[in-house]
């Protein structure tokens, strides 16, 4: 057996046991930290993240925003169809006929002649379509009809989503789930044709 030097104490025969292998190295057991969290503070966290996750998803209102895009699409569409009908006027000396058979003060939609025209003449390239045109609960469709039979002028009729300012002077009031504006040469709904 080996000897010890003096004044140095062996470790403790039990220390030595759960320490040692069966080869009879010395192995260390790694320390437990204490900077884990506990189940409770799991628990907490994810409650705070959910809380803030609800308050900024109402705050932000996806529905809105989406509503909001979409409008801002269809006002875009409209400015289009504004611009290629005053560039087939002054070529053809007239705003197109809504449709064939139909009288020029009737509302013609969707893929009408009229449409059909501005594509032809090469003022538009497609005709536009409304986001939720295949919605069967409101009338999402860009509507138009000729101010009189000579077709010396017109009016666009449309529906957006978002609530109306009281002082957008294109609003005509809510029917059919949709807020719906009329807009014809003059940017107004008091114009000529553009009434209900």
């Amino acid at each position: 057996m080996r000897k010890h030097q003096k004044g140095v104490r062996p470790p403790p025969r039990s220390l030595l046991r759960s320490f040692s292998n069966k080869s009879g190295f010395i192995r260390h057991q790694p320390r437990r930290s204490g900077a884990g969290f506990t189940l409770i503070e799991l628990l907490v966290v994810i409650t705070v993240l959910g809380v803030l996750a609800t308050i900024v998803l109402v705050a932000v209102n996806p529905g809105t925003q989406l509503a909001r895009a979409r409008d801002a699409g269809r006002r875009s569409s409209l400015a289009q169809i504004r611009r290629a009908l005053e560039a087939y006027m002054a070529v053809n000396g007239s705003y197109p006929n809504p449709a064939p058979n139909v009288p020029a003060t009737d509302w013609t939609c969707c893929g009408s002649t009229w449409l059909q025209d501005l594509i032809n003449s090469g003022d538009i390239k497609v005709a536009p379509k409304d986001p939720r045109d295949n919605d069967p609960n409101a009338e999402y469709h860009y509507y138009y009809k000729a101010g009189a039979s000579s077709g010396s002028d017109y009016c666009l009729f449309y529906a957006l989503e978002a609530a109306p300012t009281t002082t957008d002077p294109l609003y005509v009031g809510n029917w059919n789930n949709s807020n719906k504006y009329f807009v014809g040469p003059d940017g107004t709904r008091n114009g000529y044709e553009c009434t209900h």
